[in-house]
């Protein structure tokens, strides 16, 4: 199967408590999937908080669809190169045929 339009490797990533190697746990990033999508910048904004400029994006990935990437929740987050992205809608079957799903995301507020 051709690449298409899917250009843009990403890493999709859940919180999970890991083992410490000293009898405690601690929280940590774990990675639940890597896979091809198409990553489009769909808007942003500007806001004054605490007499600071914060800037955001939202973005849509667009991936094929598979049972470990219908898994993923607003819980998780997504990198794509040095940026995180925060999951504001988790994958959206479209057109309801598991072929390709749409995750809604945004960055630049935080670190995920």
């Amino acid at each position: 199967m051709a690449a298409g339009k899917y250009r843009n490797w990403v890493i999709a990533q859940r919180v999970q408590q890991v083992p410490d190697g000293a009898g405690g746990v601690v929280s940590q990033w774990v990675t639940l999937v890597e896979f091809w999508a198409y990553v489009e910048p769909i808007g942003g904004r500007e806001a004054m908080r605490a007499n600071q400029l914060v800037a955001d994006m939202d973005t849509r990935i667009t991936t094929r669809w598979t049972t470990d990437i219908a898994a993923i929740t607003a819980k998780d987050r997504i990198i794509h190169g040095a940026v995180i992205y925060n999951i504001v809608r988790p994958p959206a079957d479209l057109k309801s045929r598991h072929r390709e799903v749409e995750i809604t995301c945004n960055s630049g507020a935080n670190d995920g």
